[in-house]
């Protein structure tokens, strides 16, 4: 959890205003378990003297995660001064496989693929997180940095992939979808990702699926040339029994 801004406080006693950069601020985190998993507390705490009048400020600013991913309540505490604008906390939403995350969640993740080698149909017994995660792991087996966004609020893309390429960078954004067999992907979700694509200016967008595409959705994505690449069930099956 982190602050969306810097923190702009009147002294109470002269009236001067301080402005408080928000990456200055540490905070302390706790948590306890609760039905649905661990609900966290983050406080942010600040004790400062205003220069003009050596007036003492102190605050600190609370949020709630509950469940974890999900933002829950925000609330603060001043003394000596007030707020000029209202602190405001947000989730940070997206995060990186690093060596530790990596050591954590693999062994998960190869099993439900080493699963699927032997059972396709495995696939369809698989969360909606659980196919992300599981082309996430394709994609960091063939050498691309992989970025897994949050389960809400992705934005239109589920992963960030990158890798480089004759010295540049190449940046493709994938959108996974885990539908059942009989349930095609239509040209409307291409045409958002193609959206979101142009917005964060992308290399390549994907959409991956356990399930198949319309006419329209390969018509529209043809049309796009190199821009824009499909993978249904079958390139999905060939990529997972290539995994090792």
């Amino acid at each position: 959890m982190r602050l969306k801004n810097d923190l702009v406080i009147c002294c109470n006693r002269c009236g001067n205003i301080l402005i408080i950069v928000k990456d200055e601020l540490d905070y302390i985190c706790s948590s306890y378990e609760r039905n649905m998993g661990p609900e966290v507390l983050y406080e942010f705490h600040g004790n400062y003297g205003c220069p003009e009048c050596v007036n003492s400020i102190n605050f600190t600013i609370y949020g709630n995660e509950y469940p974890i991913g999900a933002f829950n309540y925000e609330d603060y505490e001043i003394t000596g001064g007030i707020f000029v604008q209202r602190p405001s906390l947000s989730i940070i939403y997206e995060y990186e496989f690093d060596e530790e995350t990596i050591e954590f969640i693999i062994p998960t993740i190869t099993d439900k693929i080493y699963q699927i080698q032997n059972n396709p149909e495995y696939i369809y017994e698989l969360t909606p997180r659980e196919f992300e995660e599981v082309v996430a792991e394709i994609f960091f087996a063939n050498g691309y940095e992989v970025t897994l966004t949050q389960q809400t609020r992705d934005g239109g893309r589920d992963i960030i992939v990158k890798k480089m390429v004759m010295g540049s960078p190449f940046v493709m954004i994938i959108e996974c979808k885990r539908y059942k067999a009989q349930n095609k992907i239509s040209v409307n979700i291409i045409r958002e990702l193609c959206g979101v694509q142009t917005v964060e200016n992308a290399n390549m967008a994907m959409v991956v699926t356990s399930s198949f595409f319309s006419d329209e959705a390969i018509d529209f994505v043809n049309k796009r040339g190199s821009l824009m690449a499909l993978a249904d069930f079958n390139q999905l099956m060939e990529w997972i029994q290539n995994y090792r």
